[in-house]
């Protein structure tokens, strides 16, 4: 857009008129500076209601707003609701500001760091000759594994809720097994990806499975051994 970007915009009792207003809100979004700011005022749904306002109804608005649903038209649409008042008794104004967008640039970081350290990891276990696990059928073990590019170096995965076992985990394709399996078919390291009951795992594997085996517990971004 010429000029932009822009540090504030007006817009009086022309968003109703709008075949496109999330569409447009988003041209404006990106035509604002960081802390661009908008007043805005369309007319009241809530009035016209109240009033049975019929007339109010003409045929280039297109849409109308109540309190409620414009706040959320702007919310949608990367605005933060500052205030929102009444004038004239049967016209909403809205006073919005640009929402910075969450910085997320460090996640990256967070992925390469995390996948060097378990390739490292599982990479020195399978060199030596040892079999590896994972404890946690879950979202984010399915996650990390496959972005992580794990999925040909895991054993199985184990998890206790019967619903999941015998099942694969999406993407990397890994066997997922019961505890009882673990037992028939041993591994030599289990890493547990389910940092809420890790040390329930812990339990399970030194009472039920085998006293000695290795044990890893992913937490964050942060893999810890445990001795």
């Amino acid at each position: 857009m010429l000029g932009a970007p822009y540090d504030a915009f007006v817009q009086f009792n022309f968003l109703e008129h709008q075949p496109f207003p999330n569409e447009m809100l988003q041209g404006i979004y990106n035509n604002l500076t960081e802390d661009g700011v908008g007043l805005v005022t369309v007319p009241s749904l809530e009035y016209i209601l109240h009033y049975g306002s019929y007339y109010e109804l003409i045929r280039d608005h297109i849409a109308y707003y109540s309190q409620e649903t414009l706040r959320l038209l702007f919310e949608k649409n990367g605005f933060e609701v500052l205030a929102s008042t009444i004038i004239n008794r049967d016209t909403h104004s809205i006073y919005v500001k640009k929402r910075k967008n969450i910085d997320i640039s460090n996640w990256k970081t967070n992925l390469l760091s995390l996948k060097k350290e378990l390739h490292a990891y599982i990479n020195i276990k399978i060199e030596s000759g040892k079999k590896v696990a994972v404890w946690g059928a879950s979202h984010q073990s399915f996650t990390i594994i496959s972005t992580l590019e794990l999925g040909d170096k895991i054993t199985y995965i184990i998890d206790s809720a019967a619903f999941k076992q015998g099942k694969f985990s999406p993407t990397s394709h890994v066997p997922i097994v019961s505890p009882e399996y673990c037992i028939k078919n041993p591994v030599d390291v289990i890493i547990i990806m389910a940092p809420g009951y890790s040390d329930e795992i812990i339990s399970i594997i030194r009472s039920r499975i085998n006293d000695n085996i290795e044990i890893a517990t992913l937490t964050s971004r942060k893999l810890e051994q445990i001795q």
